[in-house]
């Protein structure tokens, strides 16, 4: 037996405690800390990702940016419904005016009139077919004249005058049948209701039976 410690145990009657164990080296130390700022971090990052703040206030709205380049056509649709008639356009205008009235041709005689509505500036053509019965003598010469006007009555002599005779040397008849053809322009600056008239007169020769049988009287209005 020691005789060190048969005198402690003597002394003291328990073992001495043991002595305390040695401190880590620094460098452990070091890489410790330098773990647990990794660890904090970490937990940082999750916690910001994990549950994030309130939205923060919206920012201003940015330039408009360039035009897009255009795209294909799209598909044809279909067609639309059927649109209200429109009204009628500036077109021609038509009237006529028949008669059988038998007149005696006297002086400067109204034989047939028609009216007849513009819708505004342009031409009025007034045309008649005239069927005529003249009553001749052999050595007289029958002369007669047709016309359209437009204001008082006067049978004048002009471009649009239908003129025609029986020669002095025909034989005597007591009725000759024969037809006119007269045409005449009127220019109208606006629109309204216009009235024609039909005249006509013997310039020589003239009888008792020298008649207008019918006639045939058409106005058409042409706008400009």
């Amino acid at each position: 037996m020691d005789p060190g410690t048969t005198a402690g145990q003597q002394a003291g009657g328990m073992a001495p405690p043991p002595p305390p164990p040695a401190p880590p080296p620094k460098s452990t130390l070091a890489m410790a800390a330098a773990l647990l700022a990794v660890v904090a971090l970490a937990l940082a990052v999750v916690g910001v990702t994990a549950f994030p703040g309130p939205q923060g206030p919206e920012g201003p709205q940015g330039e408009t940016g360039p035009t897009g380049p255009q795209g294909d056509d799209g598909p044809t649709g279909p067609p639309g419904a059927t649109g209200p008639q429109g009204p009628p356009g500036p077109g021609t205008v038509m009237a006529s005016s028949n008669t059988t009235t038998t007149t005696q041709l006297t002086g400067c005689t109204i034989l047939n009139q028609i009216s007849i509505d513009a819708t505004g500036s342009g031409f009025i053509v007034v045309t008649s077919l005239v069927k005529l019965n003249i009553e001749h003598t052999l050595l007289t010469e029958d002369r007669w004249l047709l016309n359209h006007e437009d204001a008082t009555v006067t049978c004048p002599f002009d471009v649009y005058t239908w003129y025609d005779e029986i020669p002095d040397d025909y034989p005597t008849e007591l009725q000759v049948q024969t037809s006119a053809f007269v045409q005449t322009v009127f220019p109208v600056a606006s629109a309204g209701t216009y009235t024609y008239t039909l005249s006509g007169m013997m310039s020589t020769g003239e009888s008792g039976l020298d008649q207008h049988d019918w006639s045939n009287t058409v106005a058409v209005f042409y706008p400009t």
